[in-house]
């Protein structure tokens, strides 16, 4: 089983959590481990990513939120 190069945990590709109170914006943070879970192949290149209300749902946060995160990563032509 594959370690995750950012916590000690078995890569399953399930998101970390979220932490609503570290002073990071949450739509930061998800911005953030999606970009850990593409790094990690969690989705292939040219492969449709769930939609935001799935995503939103597995990372525990509103789908505005989950948007606003989205949006940066297209920004960064990660998606």
């Amino acid at each position: 089983v594959a370690l995750n190069r950012f916590a000690m945990r078995p890569s399953n590709f399930s998101p970390l959590p979220l932490a609503p109170k570290n002073g990071v914006p949450l739509h930061k943070q998800a911005t953030a481990e999606l970009a850990r879970m593409l790094d990690e192949g969690r989705w292939k290149a040219g492969q449709r990513l769930p939609n935001s209300a799935e995503l939103a749902r597995e990372f525990g946060i509103s789908v505005l939120t989950l948007d606003k995160a989205l949006a940066a990563l297209v920004s960064q032509n990660r998606v």
